[in-house]
């Protein structure tokens, strides 16, 4: 039976070029040359990355008629233009850049995170790479046309703590919650992916896991792992439906060595406190995860319901790096039986 193969296009970006090392940054022009340099490669100039300037914590003075609460809130946020940090913690100093680009005649903001010299994947071999680093979106849509900021947290943590301000989902709508225009989250690095922070792990076990995704096209895909409480080896069962009535199944098993990254993600990253589903989502979610636990609960989100919260953007990337690694495995599965 032909699997085809469905490239995801995620929320995290990433991708690598050597270039002048982190450490030996020390003002805003070297940060705002480094992210020039990085966009920058194969001879290949990118011209707009030429009005990249780091934020100053005022970008929405003037945009919009804010009073002076509001105005006060801003100025009292911790905002950092730029901060060095081994945010991977992998001994290395990792750089934090917040800022801003003309795009045509439009302001496109951007929180970066230049992650050095090192593969962190755990189905990789661990390269060491001299002089080069991995770029992760902080963003999750990877720009956004508002500003973030971010600060640094203290803390006795073995993971660095990064807080993201941003403004609430209604300002999209051209309406401000007077009330509270900000969410803030609390991120960190953990497996090669950006999770909200949660002080305490979820230690649910579960029976099955489904996640369904839509794309632009309306095509569909399910994936299920399935009787995952009986051994260390569990169902694996992905269905991709060209059409209401035209589907094509591959069956197979995943071992518990695969799908903990899966586990980390959720039992880390707070997954317990995102709401359930909305029983009405007009069809708008393109994704969804459902979660049946051991103990009978059943918990059920998607894109409304996590609405870009970073640890169910991380499940998401998973599961498009697990497509990708099945449907790669089942070729040659094919090649060699050929």
């Amino acid at each position: 039976m032909k699997l085809t193969l469905t490239i995801f296009s995620f929320f995290l970006l990433s991708f690598s070029l050597a270039q002048k090392k982190v450490e030996n940054l020390s003002s805003d022009k070297d940060v705002v040359k480094f992210v020039y340099n990085f966009f920058n490669k194969d001879n290949e100039e990118d011209l707009s990355w030429k009005s990249f300037q780091l934020i100053d914590g005022r970008e929405w003075f003037g945009s919009y008629n804010l009073n002076k609460s509001l105005q006060d809130s801003l100025l009292n946020l911790d905002v950092y233009k730029w901060q060095k940090v081994d945010f991977n913690f992998d001994g290395k100093l990792d750089l934090i850049v917040c800022g801003k680009r003309m795009l045509l005649r439009n302001q496109e903001y951007f929180l970066m995170a230049f992650l050095s010299e090192s593969s962190n994947d755990p189905y990789e071999d661990d390269i060491q790479y001299s002089g080069v680093y991995d770029l992760k979106s902080l963003i999750i849509k990877g720009s956004s046309s508002y500003p973030y900021y971010f600060s640094l947290i203290d803390s006795k943590e073995r993971t660095p703590l990064i807080r993201i301000t941003r403004w609430d989902f209604g300002i999209e709508n051209n309406s401000i919650s007077m009330d509270s225009p900000f969410i803030v989250d609390t991120i960190c690095f953990l497996d090669n992916y950006i999770i909200n922070y949660s002080k305490e792990k979820d230690t649910s076990l579960f029976n099955k896991i489904k996640f369904e995704s839509k794309n632009i096209d309306g095509k569909k895909i399910k994936v299920v792992i399935d009787c995952m409480n009986n051994t260390d080896t569990s169902v694996l069962e992905i269905i991709r439906y060209d059409s209401e009535v035209d589907s094509s199944v591959l069956l197979g098993k995943i071992t518990k060595y695969y799908y903990n990254g899966l586990m980390k993600l959720i039992n880390y990253g707070g997954v317990n406190l995102i709401h359930n589903k909305d029983k009405i989502d007009n069809g708008l979610a393109g994704n969804k995860l459902s979660m049946y636990s051991s103990d009978g609960t059943y918990k059920e989100i998607n894109d409304i319901s996590g609405y870009r919260t970073y640890s169910l953007s991380a499940i998401y990337g998973w599961f498009g790096w697990l497509l990708n690694y099945t449907a790669a495995s089942y070729i040659q599965q094919k090649k060699t039986h050929k």
